[in-house]
């Protein structure tokens, strides 16, 4: 199991903003799916933990977000295929990430795969960091967003501004993450 510091910032765009800037972005989109779990009761949505599985290029990521001292930490393991069906059947399978949930009390047993949102992303290396420009869909939903990941905070949103200013956007917080915007179509209520 890897664990990182995710540090993003990150906006929602219109449509328009979103095509003003995709020509920025050299190469083809590649597809990826999330799909989330949570207990019926959502104890992971109320905790403000994120758990899911994301398919990229017949590749799984099992991943736990979670709260940080500076963004979120973020745990990921590899998965096989097989694995993941057998999460989504509630079948064991050799996991940290699993471990983890039960400092929350929740075990394999509880979990159910709730939902799934898939995500048409460019990305583009800029000023130590990465740019991802996101078309998702989910629910009858698209929207459009643009992240800046980093690893460290020094300027980044000063240069993250500087590319912005090519669709007339300037960054002053981040926006929802996806699955929070799931849940709010979802649900009918902002989380």
């Amino acid at each position: 199991m890897n664990k990182n510091i995710e540090i993003e910032y990150k906006l929602l765009l219109t449509k328009e903003q979103y095509d003003m800037l995709k020509p920025l972005f050299k190469g083809p989109a590649y597809q990826q799916t999330n799909y989330y779990f949570d207990t019926k009761e959502e104890k992971l949505r109320l905790a403000r933990i994120t758990l899911r599985v994301r398919l990229k290029d017949d590749h799984y990521e099992f991943t736990l977000k979670r709260s940080g001292a500076v963004g979120l930490d973020e745990f990921n393991e590899n998965i096989s295929k097989e694995d993941f069906l057998h999460l989504i059947h509630n079948e064991e399978i050799d996991s940290e990430i699993l471990e983890l949930l039960k400092e929350y009390h929740i075990t394999l047993k509880d979990l159910c795969q709730i939902y799934t949102l898939q995500t048409y992303r460019y990305d583009l290396p800029y000023k130590n960091g990465l740019l991802s420009l996101d078309k998702s869909e989910y629910l009858g939903v698209t929207d459009y967003e643009i992240e800046y990941e980093v690893t460290k905070t020094e300027n980044a949103i000063e240069n993250f501004n500087a590319f912005l200013k090519t669709a007339n956007v300037t960054y002053v917080e981040n926006c929802k993450g996806k699955r929070h915007r799931l849940c709010d179509v979802l649900y009918g209520t902002p989380q």
